[in-house]
């Protein structure tokens, strides 16, 4: 699972958490999620700046911050995700 955030350290400045509330929020969301399903499903996080990986993260087509992929599938752009949509769709996506 990868999340591009718009705050937090973007190579030399940083992007205070008030300028986007949802990328944190986003974040937490996530955590969460890995908790609850950490003995059922193995996935990993990677949390990446987005402006520091802006080449990156159009190309995936993520156009606003934050943007959160489940096995490189865009499922949630520009606003908080709902958690319960991101736990189905981590489950069907890991299904063997």
């Amino acid at each position: 699972m990868i999340i591009y955030k718009f705050t937090g350290r973007q190579g030399w400045f940083t992007v205070p958490a008030k300028v986007c509330k949802e990328c944190d929020l986003t974040v937490g969301i996530i955590e969460q999620i890995a908790r609850e399903l950490k003995d059922e499903y193995d996935f990993e996080i990677k949390t990446k700046g987005w402006w520091i990986n802006l080449p990156q993260a159009l190309a995936k087509g993520c156009w606003q911050a934050p943007c959160v992929f489940v096995n490189d599938k865009l499922v949630s752009q520009g606003r908080v995700p709902e958690k319960n949509k991101l736990v189905e769709f981590v489950k069907i996506t890991n299904k063997a």
